[in-house]
């Protein structure tokens, strides 16, 4: 009988659930550029300190980065608990400059959702988790419109892709918020947080952290549970993070305010 349990216990850990981290670094994005890598540091420790004390499924994460191509910085191009890639994700790594090219994103992503050698789903299981794919960008291609329409319509009907929970942090002008929507499914999981946000440095992390962390509740590449079900869980949980984030600019005690991330992050946690 104890043979029969761990048996189990090593099958229900081996189940993972895939974040795909694709972050714009071409050279609109310079002015953000240290805040978007201390978040992105920072999100992959939080990640990392929830599998040390998960039964059930640990995260892994793919992080692509991209300008005028896209840079795989996990080595063997598949999703890697995050603990390794803070080992791996320098801030050389993540250097704003040059164009974007949205369809060279939209092409990789498309390849990933595939079941060919070397795609995502080549290994997937019904018990898996559906995979996340969240992009932090502000939208404005470099490409030709006919190189990008040809790309995002192959991404778009990936029906794989179709499944996965999606978000935008969408760093962008008004005018490509509606083109963010699209790449996401829905306009409820855009993150728009523009030019004009003052509080951009302290929102991101709280925003992002209570909107993407979903934990395996059902939503698994079966399908079980609806896309507007997830957007609606989404938006919920970023105007939480959101809400959180603004009380916190009231703490001017350090210890204050680290007793009150900590009830963030737990109760984030807790409803995700």
């Amino acid at each position: 009988m104890e043979e029969q349990n761990n048996a189990a216990a090593v099958s229900s850990i081996d189940r993972y659930a895939a974040i795909i981290l694709a972050l714009d670094k071409s050279g609109s994005m310079s002015g953000k550029q240290a805040l978007v890598y201390q978040t992105i540091t920072e999100y992959l420790r939080m990640m990392a300190k929830l599998n040390e004390t998960s039964l059930d499924f640990e995260y892994r994460v793919l992080l692509l980065t991209f300008d005028s191509a896209v840079n795989v910085i996990n080595p063997d191009g598949q999703p890697l608990p995050p603990q390794y890639l803070l080992e791996m994700f320098e801030d050389g790594d993540y250097v704003c400059s040059g164009g974007t090219s949205l369809a060279a994103v939209f092409r990789k992503i498309d390849s990933l959702f595939s079941r060919k050698a070397g795609g995502l789903l080549e290994h997937a299981r019904k018990g898996d988790a559906a995979p996340t794919v969240i992009y932090i960008s502000d939208i404005v291609p470099t490409d030709k419109q006919t190189e990008y329409n040809s790309a995002k319509k192959l991404l778009l009907s990936n029906r794989y892709y179709e499944a996965t929970k999606r978000l935008c942090v969408f760093l962008g002008p008004e005018s490509k918020r509606s083109a963010a929507a699209e790449l996401v499914g829905s306009s409820e999981n855009v993150l728009a947080m523009g030019e004009g946000d003052q509080n951009l440095e302290e929102l991101l992390l709280p925003i992002l952290w209570g909107s993407s962390i979903m934990m395996a509740d059902g939503s698994h590449i079966s399908g079980e549970q609806s896309s507007g079900d997830l957007a609606r869980e989404q938006k919920e949980r970023a105007e939480l993070g959101k809400e959180s984030a603004e009380n916190l600019k009231d703490f001017t005690d350090p210890l204050e305010l680290e007793e009150e991330l900590k009830k963030l992050f737990k109760l984030t946690e807790g409803g995700a």
